[in-house]
């Protein structure tokens, strides 16, 4: 993965298709694999999975919708 410019906090990985941003451990307890997730731009996504707890928060995978 690599940061994506323009959108601190933001990592994506082109050969997946996938990004991950930090959310709270209470924001991650709501979403599930497969829950609808606002992209970083505003298009609409889909939670692929929760990581590893970093940086004060949980690591939450998410991917375009479709």
């Amino acid at each position: 993965m690599r940061p994506l410019a323009d959108y601190p906090g933001v990592w994506e990985c082109p050969r997946h298709d996938l990004y991950a941003t930090i959310v709270s451990e209470d924001v991650a307890e709501t979403l599930d694999r497969g829950d609808a997730y606002t992209m970083h731009d505003g298009r609409p996504g889909v939670v692929v999975r929760h990581g590893d707890e970093r940086g004060g928060g949980v690591i939450l995978y998410y991917r375009a919708e479709g």
